[in-house]
């Protein structure tokens, strides 16, 4: 195959690599869990190739007068994307955390004896988690509290978020490590700024609880509001602070969203209406005793409780209900298109 795109000429190409981003856009806007991975790898991968053509990599901070701070990869190659096209992407960086706030003990997360109680947990709960921690290193908490320690005064910071437990929950650390800084801060929640640009239709149906919710040309327009928000005043900033505070003490391992705050809860919190959807799910066939994609029962889930878990850690809880007998599997196991889930 490569020796086959060596011969294709230059237009040719900026065909294929046009196609390949509209593929990897369309997958991402979709939130297509199989494909989700590869689209925002193909995302990072053009913009960065863009970056260096147009030598934006080369610019030096001084003349990055904004950082925007994301809670995912995703989350990253979208702003990055539509920075450029606004013609803000010159004086904007884009920092990512590439962790999962709303899952794992968050105890003592800005020292290094909070980081490996995390990962330990994660290796030994969420092993596929667990094993991705060597994975985007820069992008990890120790790495990333490093970067944000680094940032100048004169900086404004920009934390995007939604309505979730995940990017919640990252809000208030970040707020956190940036105490006592007279940095100028404002919070992007996509949420509330997706109801006043656009109005919820008398209450007929819900916000966004993520920023991948929305369509694109939404969310261009939020982007280009972004930078009328208002700052964050100190009072606002210490009720985060304490927030964070209040969270980092328990040792929960599990943070949910629900009627507009944090709730820290039991691993197992979910357990009964995960089986509680199966059996909905099982109902809903024609068949007597038939399996339930996980795949569809992931999607249903997402849907129904509004929360950002990922896949990850639903199918862990899948597996362990399996292992107390509570629900049969048939298929292989993996990804969650290989196999199926029933009550006993």
């Amino acid at each position: 195959m490569k020796s086959r795109l060596d011969g294709l000429e230059q237009m040719e190409m900026r065909r294929l690599l046009r196609d390949m981003v509209d593929l990897a856009e369309n997958a991402a806007a979709a939130g297509e869990t199989e494909r989700l991975t590869l689209a925002d790898d193909l995302l990072e991968l053009a913009d960065r190739a863009v970056e260096q053509s147009q030598g934006i990599v080369a610019k030096t901070d001084a003349t990055r007068r904004n950082v925007h701070l994301v809670f995912s990869m995703s989350d990253a190659g979208s702003l990055k994307v539509t920075l450029s096209k606004l013609g803000m992407r010159e004086e904007s960086q884009v920092l990512a955390f590439d962790e999962q706030f709303s899952i794992a003990p968050i105890w003592r997360l800005d020292t290094k004896e909070g980081q490996q109680h995390r990962e330990l947990w994660l290796m030994q709960h969420i092993p596929e988690l667990g094993f991705r921690l060597s994975n985007n290193r820069d992008h990890r908490i120790g790495r990333m509290l490093e970067t944000i320690y680094a940032i100048p005064a004169s900086k404004t910071i920009t934390i995007w978020c939604a309505d979730n437990a995940h990017d919640q929950t990252g809000v208030r650390f970040v707020l956190h490590l940036l105490r006592g800084r007279k940095q100028a801060i404002r919070i992007a929640n996509v949420s509330e700024m997706f109801v006043e640009a656009f109005g919820d239709e008398g209450g007929r149906f819900e916000p966004p609880f993520a920023q991948g919710q929305m369509a694109r040309e939404q969310y261009v327009e939020l982007v280009r509001r972004s930078i009328e928000l208002p700052l964050l005043g100190e009072e606002e900033r210490r009720r985060y602070e304490a927030e964070w505070l209040e969270l980092a003490r328990g040792q929960e391992a599990l943070r949910l969203w629900r009627d507009g705050r944090i709730v820290s809860c039991a691993v197992d919190e979910l357990d009964e209406v995960i089986l509680n959807t199966v059996a909905e799910l099982q109902a809903g066939t024609s068949e007597d005793g038939a399996y339930v994609k996980a795949g569809t029962l992931l999607v249903r889930l997402l849907e129904r409780e509004r929360q950002a878990l990922g896949d990850s850690f639903l199918q862990e809880r899948l597996w362990h209900l399996i292992g107390e007998g509570k629900l049969a599997f048939s298929g292989l196991p993996g990804a969650v298109h290989r196999f199926g889930v029933r009550v006993r």
